[in-house]
């Protein structure tokens, strides 16, 4: 049984990819568009550590995890058009 790095969860606001300790929040608007929490040190996501995990490896992969669903979303609405 393969086993998920993360799960990600799109609504009208944006998108977040969970993992085991950390969570990204992208958001389609907004001036802190983009959030990171380290759910261990940070349960009650209480304040965005974004800059404290620039560059870490746990902020690229959830980054990477988003970036992928948009692009596999957008790879299926275009499948969608009518001609």
């Amino acid at each position: 049984k393969e086993e998920r790095d993360s799960v990600v969860i799109e609504s009208e606001f944006g998108v977040a990819a969970v993992g085991k300790d950390y969570k990204y929040v992208r958001y389609s608007v907004g001036e802190r568009a983009e959030q990171f929490y380290d759910l261990k040190k940070n349960p009650g996501e209480n304040y965005n550590q974004l800059a404290e995990y620039e560059g870490s490896e746990a902020l690229a992969g959830l980054k990477e995890a988003v970036n992928r669903h948009l692009a596999e979303r957008k790879e299926r609405a275009a499948g969608l058009k009518c001609t």
